[in-house]
């Protein structure tokens, strides 16, 4: 297997990381060279590692946010702190991709972590500001709460009970799920309604504007990957990646393509 096929099975902000770190400049102290057999994920947390001593000393504004980040991907949650605690005091200006580096930090720790819709926008992740203060009392909440998985490189509500038993959940109401969402090799958090639907319990990833009421698109569960959770917007975790359903792909019932 060649070496982009290879890191691609990283995910995309661990490969984003590692180019900050400079490892996939080959002429780079910090390249990054696997060995043919070694385990793609063992061998990126050896090299987090390494890097870390390497750069212990550095005293670059950069270089502890980006070693945060990096650590922060191989499941090190208490190093999301370091990357709030160093947000700039005003936004990076990005050119044509010239300075992506001083944003890997924040934008790892906004794809790594299921935060809430209104915390994800690292345009406004600033010093001294609200949003800085909702990040730090969000992780204080939940950093225990979290669980790494490492073969999507982020981190999902950590379950409280074996596979959720969904029989008491009625066909017409809604819970809500925390999920996985990916498409076109990209992945990111996700929260959904959750119905019952024949029963089996389903995902609503969007739904009809009234009247029809109409789930659209929508994924079945296997109810093996779904767990209850203690968590303020969902009572469900389900730790399968769902792929995202295109409009395009989606083919409705019968009686959906008569009263709709």
């Amino acid at each position: 297997m060649d070496r982009t096929s290879r890191l691609m099975a990283l995910g995309r902000q661990r490969v984003r990381v590692l180019e900050c770190m400079g490892g996939n400049d080959r002429f780079a102290p910090g390249y990054f060279e696997p060995s043919a057999d070694a385990d793609i994920f063992d061998a990126f947390r050896a090299y987090v590692a390494e890097i870390s001593q390497q750069w212990a000393a550095d005293p670059s504004p950069l270089a502890v946010p980006l070693l945060a980040a990096a650590r922060l991907l191989t499941g090190d949650v208490t190093a999301a702190d370091v990357i709030v605690d160093r947000l700039p005091a005003k936004p990076y200006r990005l050119d044509h991709g010239a300075g992506r580096c001083w944003v890997t930090p924040q934008i790892a720790l906004a794809a790594a972590l299921p935060l809430p819709a209104e915390l994800t926008d690292t345009d406004r992740w600033l010093a001294g500001s609200a949003e800085q203060a909702a990040l730090r009392a969000w992780l204080a909440r939940h950093r225990e709460k979290l669980r790494w998985v490492e073969a999507h490189g982020v981190y999902l509500p950590r379950a409280t009970e074996p596979p959720a038993q969904l029989a008491q959940l009625p066909a017409d109401a809604a819970a809500r799920v925390r999920h996985l969402m990916t498409s076109d090799q990209a992945i990111w958090h996700g929260t959904s309604d959750l119905i019952m639907v024949d029963g089996v319990p389903t995902a609503v990833i969007k739904w009809n504007v009234p009247p029809e009421g109409t789930p659209l698109p929508h994924v079945s569960l296997d109810p093996k990957f779904l767990h209850k959770i203690e968590w303020e917007d969902a009572e469900y975790v389900y730790e399968h990646p769902i792929e995202y359903p295109r409009q395009s792909d989606y083919r409705p019932s019968i009686w959906q393509r008569l009263f709709s």
